[in-house]
């Protein structure tokens, strides 16, 4: 079979790395090289939407790199120009989420309060209040020094305080009188979600003081309040614990000053949900589920600062970084208005989200 039989029979050879040839009869067509088979194979708009990868040279590469650099200054003289590349886009914004003081965390056991279901007045109510909580930079390096003072555990004096405190609270078992969360405000149900009456809505974690498992002001109200009078017209002089002492005990164990970091951040995704949501029962929208992967990312950043070759979650936290970047493309094509609130309450930069 020699050569202008593969030609009349159609045949076609295509080679990726050098020039291919095309024919569909017994000419030869012009080859096409490497850019024009690149412009063939790519789409302007599509290449434009999609955020180009970071590449990691390799120290060989840049010393290549800086030779060549040298090289060109020699040869061209007062004409060479370096070449630049544009920098990237931040993906966070300056000041990080605005959502920050909501978010309990060990070192914040009072987390500010929040309004269900409306995230423009929430994060109005928390740029009020830091403008009016704002401290000078004297008094605020001041009770820093003071803090960094107590929270170390070699200070001697920080021993003899803490045993101190504990003795008081031991002496002191007298449950207090704002140990109850206030009543949170009552949610509008929409007409198009149809709920029975009987159905109990689900009551939001509004203000604090706030307790493990999920438990709102009704559950806290039952158990440190309704169970004590019960507890006093039925049993008396039984124990040796008085009631009120009983319901200190029960408030010590479920309050969050003994909750590990686990239940913080399961506290913190129940709190942000109720911020999100635009209905009761709203648990799967894409601003609840942003909201739900800010919370891990915050949790597993502080966690990679003290812990900084945990290679297991911080591979989990770039998965995480990821899936919330696929819910904020979708957001910004569904709504873009409602895309902005987020990123802003998010702390994400809109700009480095591309559709």
């Amino acid at each position: 079979m020699n050569i202008s039989t593969l030609l009349q029979s159609g045949y076609s050879r295509i080679a990726t790395s050098g020039p291919t040839w095309r024919s569909a009869s017994s000419s030869l067509q012009k080859p096409i090289f490497g850019q024009q088979w690149a412009q063939m194979h790519s789409s302007p708009a599509v290449s434009s939407r999609s955020q180009p990868l970071e590449i990691v040279r390799s120290r060989r590469s840049i010393q290549r790199a800086q030779r060549r650099a040298e090289r060109d200054k020699i040869r061209f003289g007062d004409k060479y120009r370096p070449k630049t590349t544009p920098a990237p886009v931040p993906s966070t914004i300056e000041g990080g989420a605005k959502l920050t003081p909501v978010f309990a965390t060990p070192s914040n056991l009072s987390p500010a309060s929040i309004v269900p279901q409306n995230l423009g007045e929430t994060l109005k109510h928390l740029a009020s209040k830091a403008v009016s909580t704002e401290p000078d930079n004297e008094s605020s390096s001041k009770s820093q020094r003071v803090a960094s003072e107590t929270q170390d555990p070699r200070n001697l004096r920080n021993m003899t305080r803490r045993d101190n405190n504990i003795v008081d609270a031991i002496a002191e078992m007298t449950l207090a009188p704002d140990a109850i969360p206030p009543k949170p405000e009552t949610v509008a149900v929409p007409e198009s979600l149809a709920v029975p009456e009987e159905t109990k809505l689900p009551e939001p974690l509004q203000h604090g003081p706030f307790y493990n498992y999920g438990l709102t002001h009704s559950d806290i109200k039952f158990l440190l309040e309704d169970t004590q009078v019960v507890h006093r017209n039925r049993v008396q002089n039984s124990l040796s614990a008085t009631p009120a002492e009983q319901s200190e005990m029960v408030r010590r164990i479920l309050s969050i000053e003994n909750s590990s970091k686990k239940q913080l951040t399961e506290l913190n995704k129940l709190r942000i949900m109720d911020v999100f949501a635009k209905k009761p029962f709203d648990t799967g929208s894409p601003a609840v589920q942003i909201g739900v992967f800010t919370v891990q990312i915050q949790a597993l950043e502080d966690h990679l600062q003290k812990h900084k070759k945990d290679k297991s979650n911080k591979r989990q936290l770039q998965l995480v970084i990821n899936k919330r970047h696929r819910m904020l493309k979708y957001l910004r094509r569904k709504n873009l208005q409602e895309f902005l609130d987020v990123c802003e309450a998010a702390g994400v930069n809109p700009e480095s989200i591309r559709v």
